[in-house]
Formats: C-alpha cells, structure tokens, sequence
C-alpha cells in the first residue's frame, strides 16, 4: 500500500517509506516493486487529442512505444534522434616507437612523356610478296546492248528428258539452236493417260499433276436399213450414219475433279418388210462430255425408197475446247440396180463403217471401226429380205496428265 507522504505547494511524494519528494521533482514516486502507468491510447486517439501540451507522453498501443508531444508534433521515444553536433578534437598523441620493418612497395608511377624521335634507319631489303586479297564485290550490271539479228537457218532441237510422241511433239527440258542463238524451254512431262471408252463418272487428277491435254469424240449414228419386196419393185439402200463431234482443249488451273460421260453409239434398227415405205432412221449417237467440253453424237443414216440419194446422218458438233470440229457426215445413198449405200461419216480417230453395195447384193451395214464413227448403210436385192444398218461406235475421252 502506497501513501501520499508528503505534500506541499511545491511537490508531491508518493512512496512506502514515508521519505520527502527530491526537491528537484514536481512528483517524486519511490517503489522497487512497481511502476509509473502513463495513459494508454490507440494511434488514431492520440492524433485526436485536441491542443496537445508540449510534454505530453502517452502509451501507443498499435505501435507499442511511447510518445511524446515536441510542441509540433508527435515523437516515437523510441527512434533515432537526429546527430549531435561533432566534439572537439582531442590532443595529438606521443610518437610511437620506429618500426624496422620495411614497408610495401608503392604504387608505380605515372609514365612519362615520350623522348623526341630519333633519326630514320637506313631502308631494309623487300620482302616477300604477300597472298593474293579476297575478290571486291562484283559491279553494277553494265546497260543491256542492242538487240541482235534474228536466227537463221536450220534448228536444231535437243531432249534432255522426257519423250516424244502424242499428245504433244515435246516433254521435259528442251534446248533449241539455229542461227547462232540457244535457248531452254522447260515443257511439261506426260506421267500418265486416262482412258474412258463406255459409262459416266468422275476423274481426279493424280497428285502432282499440274496440266491436263482432254480430247473427247461423240457417239456415231447407226447406217439406215433397207428391205426389197417383189410388189414394190423398188431397191433399197441406207445411208452412212453421221460421226460424233470432236472437241479438245489444255486445262492448266486444275479442279480438285471433273464429272464425264461417254456418248454411247448409235444402235441399228431393224424392222419388217411392212414399213418399207417408211423411212427408217439408224439410232443416233450419244453425247460425251468432260466439265464444260461437250462433243454431241453423229445423227443415223436413212432409208433410201427410191432412186434418188438420201443423205446420211449429220455429223455431230463440239463445244468447250481449245480445238471443237464436226464429225464427218454419213455418205448419201442411191437405191437403183447398182445398189449404192452409204459409208459411215468419219472422225479424228479414224473412218467410219463400211457400206453394203454391189449389183445383187443382200447386205448389212458394217458398225463404225474407230471411236465415235458412224456405221455404214445396208442394201436390199433379194425379195422379202431386210437387212440392217451398222451400228455406230461408242464415244471416247482421253485425258493427258503432265506435271
């Protein structure tokens, strides 16, 4: 238990002894088992204190450490307060004993400025010649010179690689000389044919494949038929059927396929020798088409009643390509004792079928040989026989693969 001991107008004692309060002291607390507990406060109680007297100390329990107020501000007891000002120097100690141990080397120097030249040596023998230099960039190309004469005289053409032959005259890299001049012309390789002779489908060219050559034919008409009856007296001959139309062309900006369809050839008709007095017309051939190449069908022969021509079948027409032609009309036909029926029209493959002619003859119309051909008319003699036109050859598509 701590008493107030001691109070008068001048300090305050609080102490177990009962001693007097220093002189010195305002308030004087004595203890060897307790402390002085100054007022404890948040940091944002502190700041909040209204007119703070110079002096004040309070306990900061956010920072835990003790404040005072300096009269502008807050200070931690804590920190470092700033530097005192530098003490005077103290007196200059006694001189120490010599060492006899010597010590290390200093530094070297600066270098000095360098002496004036001395006078020239006398001029020592050549030595040998040093190694060639690397070459200097090449110059800026000189102007282009005037254009020369044109060649002349008999080229020569020379195949490095590739074949000759159809579809066309040259493959691979070809060098040409004549006149004086030589030049290299790279042409496309043929690696592949593609063959459709009947049907419909779809083509893919072979990967790599950077150009296709496409020939197509139509179908060819069927010959007319022809039939002889003793009333009628009159002899009969059909005509040539007609050939299917040819179209060509060179496809360079490939599709990835192409849809195509064979013509097919035109079929004979056969009848009775009741419809002599009709004109019976060979079937007509079909058309091919390849993309947007289209070669129509020859059109079928005729039969002739009198002794007059008739003419044979029309030769079917192209369109789409490079190269479209007409394929040949059938040969006309003259019914009379010389039995003249017509041969079939022909195309770019070769000649159409074969006629049946000839004084007496019973004969039938031969079918067309090459592709898309028309076949030949038949002929009449013999009474009550009937014999038939031949039928026309199917249509073809060739397709030629270059890369």
């Amino acid at each position: 238990m701590y008493d107030i001991n001691y109070i008068s107008a001048q300090n305050i004692g609080i102490n177990s002894t009962g001693a007097t309060p220093d002189p010195s002291a305002m308030l004087d607390v004595s203890s060897t088992t307790g402390g002085v507990l100054v007022p404890r406060m948040t940091s944002a109680q502190r700041t909040a204190i209204a007119s703070p007297a110079t002096g004040l100390i309070v306990f900061d329990t956010n920072t835990t450490s003790f404040y005072y107020y300096d009269g502008s501000a807050w200070v931690n007891l804590g920190s470092t307060g700033p530097a005192g000002a530098t003490g005077a120097t103290g007196a200059t100690g006694s001189t120490g004993a010599a060492s006899t141990v010597a010590g290390p080397t200093g530094p070297a120097g600066p270098t000095g400025s360098a002496g004036s030249a001395g006078s020239a040596g006398a001029t020592g023998a050549a030595g040998p010649a040093g190694a060639t230099g690397a070459a200097g960039p090449a110059g800026a190309a000189g102007a282009a010179g005037p254009t020369g004469p044109a060649p002349s005289g008999t080229g020569i053409v020379t195949v490095s690689s590739g074949v000759l032959g159809t579809p066309a005259d040259l493959t691979g890299d070809v060098t040409t000389s004549g006149g004086g001049l030589a030049t290299t012309i790279a042409v496309p390789v043929l690696t592949r044919i593609v063959t459709y002779s009947s049907g419909s489908g779809t083509y893919t060219p072979s990967a790599g494949t950077k150009a296709i050559l496409v020939k197509l034919v139509g179908g060819g008409g069927a010959g007319g038929s022809a039939c002889y009856l003793s009333c009628s007296g009159v002899y009969h001959a059909g005509s040539g059927g007609g050939g299917g139309g040819y179209c060509e062309g060179l496809i360079t900006s490939l599709a990835a396929s192409y849809s195509y369809a064979v013509g097919a050839g035109g079929a004979a008709v056969y009848g009775t020798c009741s419809l002599v007095s009709t004109l019976l017309t060979g079937g007509a051939g079909g058309t091919s088409t390849f993309g947007s190449f289209t070669a129509t069908g020859g059109a079928g022969g005729m039969n002739s009643i009198s002794t007059y021509g008739l003419a044979g079948g029309a030769g079917g027409t192209a369109s789409g390509g490079t190269i479209n032609t007409r394929g040949s009309n059938g040969f006309y036909a003259v019914a009379s004792s010389a039995m003249e029926a017509g041969e079939g029209g022909g195309t770019v493959f070769g000649d159409g079928g074969s006629a049946g002619r000839g004084f007496n003859g019973n004969l039938a119309g031969s079918p067309g040989l090459a592709p898309g051909t028309g076949g030949g008319g038949a002929s009449a003699w013999s009474t009550g026989t009937w014999f038939t036109g031949g039928a026309g050859a199917a249509g073809i598509i060739i397709i030629y693969e270059f890369k």
